[in-house]
């Protein structure tokens, strides 16, 4: 049995948080024992709690904190850890740097949309420095892949493994009197935190056009975040009370994905939109950015960021024409298929983590 030590720095709910989730999940136990160490608790902390008695805490606040590095290297010592598979930036570059001093592999993941242009000099080095002492660079896209080899100057450690989620077919359906919400009423579902790259005002503003035309649309954002505040007047000021719902946190989402018509991401950056992924495997029409990874998720139908005008023509078709709608989400669900589900993910990196043993 191979000792694998997952580290996370954030406490979600969160893209990073939902697939290490689905990956200490669906583990096959009879090969692999997950340790997780986070740095703080939140979200994350208790859904893995109910997966694995193997969960720890190691705190850490500072920006820069070499004493991290240290506890690691003693968590791995004390616990026979074997492989050490990290994500997100920061605890890449702590953990890489514990994993190459005690001798083991070290597995990277990135999820970000990965801009050499936009990285300070901090974060620069530290993806170099990850680089230097990971045995694996993971991203979770083709596109996060091209943006790792512009900073870290090649390939070679570089693998591309896709995100994958639950199959949202295989829960029970919800009706959308269950979720609160009339039949006559055309549902239309955001699932992502209220920060400014989910360019959640420009959804305010597709909104506004669309109710123009169509009334019973309901837009539903699912997500917390610092901009609560303003955009709740926004859409207030625009008189959308009754057509934009702040739903904020939802343990539940999933009943909202299950009885939405459509979902609607506007975000300005992705890596590869997990979100997106949950929806597609609901067999649900997505109408998106054409971001980051977006591109390899659905064919059609994408749209350039900030382009309201063609978001909301778009959502009206969708609105408008039963038989597309439905053809698009099984469209969706066959791409989700063959390419994004947890078991492929989780195959991937149990061949990663045997590959690195031999």
């Amino acid at each position: 049995m191979i000792n694998i030590l997952y580290m996370l720095e954030t406490g979600g709910p969160g893209g990073a948080e939902t697939v290490l989730l689905n990956l200490v999940s669906n583990l096959n136990r009879k090969d692999f024992r997950p340790h997780v160490v986070l740095l703080k608790k939140g979200w994350a902390y208790e859904r893995l709690k109910g997966v694995t008695e193997d969960i720890h805490v190691i705190p850490s606040q500072r920006g820069y904190d070499l004493s991290l590095i240290v506890k690691i290297c003693r968590f791995i010592r004390e616990n026979r850890i074997q492989i050490v598979n990290s994500h997100l930036e920061d605890i890449n570059f702590y953990s890489s740097v514990a994993a190459r001093l005690m001798g083991i592999p070290h597995v990277a993941v990135e999820h970000g949309n990965v801009h050499l242009g936009s990285l300070s000099v901090q974060k620069r080095v530290k993806i170099k420095v990850t680089n230097l002492c990971t045995t694996k660079y993971i991203a979770i896209s083709r596109y996060t892949s091209g943006k790792l080899r512009d900073i870290i100057g090649n390939g070679r450690k570089i693998e591309v493994i896709y995100n994958g989620v639950q199959d949202g077919t295989h829960r029970r359906a919800e009706e959308k009197s269950d979720v609160g919400f009339g039949s006559e009423d055309f549902l239309i579902l955001n699932l992502a935190n209220l920060y400014p790259v989910k360019n959640h005002k420009s959804l305010i503003r597709v909104a506004d056009r669309v109710v123009k035309k169509e009334p019973r649309a309901r837009f539903l954002i699912a997500g917390r975040g610092k901009l609560e505040d303003e955009l709740s007047n926004m859409i207030h000021e625009l008189g959308l009370d009754k057509n934009v719902i702040l739903l904020g946190y939802r343990s539940d989402a999933e009943r909202y994905l299950s009885a939405c018509d459509a979902y609607l991401q506007t975000s300005v950056s992705e890596g590869l939109p997990v979100s997106v992924i949950e929806a597609m495997s609901y067999e649900k029409p997505v109408v998106a950015t054409d971001v980051g990874g977006t591109a390899e998720l659905i064919d059609e139908i994408l749209v350039a960021p900030d382009d309201v005008e063609a978001m909301a023509d778009n959502l009206l078709k969708l609105i408008e024409d039963q038989t597309f709608r439905r053809e698009l989400g099984k469209k969706n669900y066959l791409k989700y298929k063959g390419l994004f589900t947890v078991n492929t993910m989780v195959s991937e990196y149990e061949r990663l983590y045997t590959s690195l043993i031999r």
